[in-house]
């Protein structure tokens, strides 16, 4: 079995996967199929790695233990890209298909990049399974199994050299457009007394009514919606200071406070893996001669930060129940007149 028939059904997983919306403690509260679906992913990865870096049975033991921990983490990830996944498939599937051919081909690519990226950074993808791996394993024992895998996917590669960071673009089999379904011919109808015409009269003919004027956009519709604003984030290691505050505001339960610890783990996870990845391009800007050019550039590497941070608040707050929220209004406003009072 090839690998690509192998894995192909890991897009089929990650779809039915978002469209529910954890370690065995953190998973109680998810549908034990939704589980199961990502058990089978894990045995997938471990299998279709273990075989190309021949790993023996501690280190696939090993490599199991470490993906089952991302499982909490995969499922935040899909929480977030799950739409989006859904809705670029179905674009590329469906819609794409019915526009001009420019058009078309311009947005099957970026969509189809977009679908790649989303597979590559879950934390339970292809990638970072084989890196993983290579992370236990010595440079020999990597060299044999990135020439495994080079073989394996030469007729993908097409000459170029192996590249672990898109090691899911092999694995994925593109997104295929739906075939067109020809319209079926309407059926004649038989002709009865009831449809027969009955014989023409004289009919002085009627002028035609004028349409009534199109009506103005409204100015709501004819703005643009403007660029989303983001707060800038803190030090990613003050980040436990946000998740503190929201539980002493909304004095969370005990389970509202593990909620609460899994979602700052999960943002400030990410965070410190985006740090990490751009590392270089961090050091680069920071030598940057230009305060203006640096700001920019500083601006922009950290903007993935400011979207983190902006989710990490928004999911906190989603946390609290109602009663919740209205009881923190409440004190905020007694403590607002008591202030007035003085």
């Amino acid at each position: 079995m090839s690998a690509r028939t192998l894995l192909a059904a890991q897009s089929v997983l990650f779809l039915v996967s978002a469209s529910f919306a954890q370690t065995p403690k953190e998973t109680q509260s998810h549908p034990p199929e939704l589980v199961m679906l990502y058990r089978a992913l894990v045995n997938e990865r471990v299998e279709f790695v273990g075989r190309a870096y021949q790993l023996n049975k501690e280190q696939e033991k090993s490599l199991q233990s470490e993906l089952e921990a991302l499982i909490p983490d995969h499922i935040d990830y899909m929480d977030n890209n799950g739409k989006k996944l859904r809705l670029r498939t179905a674009a590329v599937a469906k819609v794409l298909p019915t526009q001009a051919k420019s058009t078309r081909e311009k947005l099957t690519i970026k969509y189809q990049d977009e679908i790649y990226e989303i597979h590559t950074k879950a934390p339970l993808s292809s990638t970072n399974a084989v890196k993983r791996a290579e992370g236990m394993l010595s440079k020999a024992q990597i060299d044999r199994g990135r020439a495994a895998l080079a073989k394996q996917f030469a007729k993908e590669l097409k000459g170029a050299p192996l590249d672990i960071e898109k090691i899911d673009r092999l694995v994925l089999q593109p997104v295929q457009p739906e075939p067109k379904k020809k319209p079926k011919p309407p059926a004649k109808p038989k002709p009865t007394a009831s449809t027969q015409q009955p014989p023409r009269r004289n009919v002085t003919p009627q002028k035609p009514r004028t349409p009534p004027p199109p009506l103005p956009k409204s100015s709501k519709e004819s703005q643009t919606k403007p660029p989303e604003k983001l707060e800038p984030a803190p030090p990613v290691d003050t980040w436990q200071t946000v998740m503190d505050k929201a539980i002493s505001q909304y004095d969370f339960s005990a389970v509202q406070q593990e909620s609460a610890k899994r979602v700052l783990n999960s943002c400030r996870r990410r965070a410190e893996v985006h740090l990490k990845d751009n590392k270089e391009a961090y050091e680069q800007a920071n030598q940057t001669t230009s305060a203006e050019e640096k700001s920019k550039k500083l601006k922009e590497l950290n903007r993935s930060l400011d979207k983190l941070y902006s989710e990490l608040n928004n999911r906190l707050e989603s946390i609290a129940t109602i009663e919740q929220k209205h009881a923190s209004a409440a004190r905020k406003k007694d403590e607002t007149e008591k202030k007035d009072d003085k």
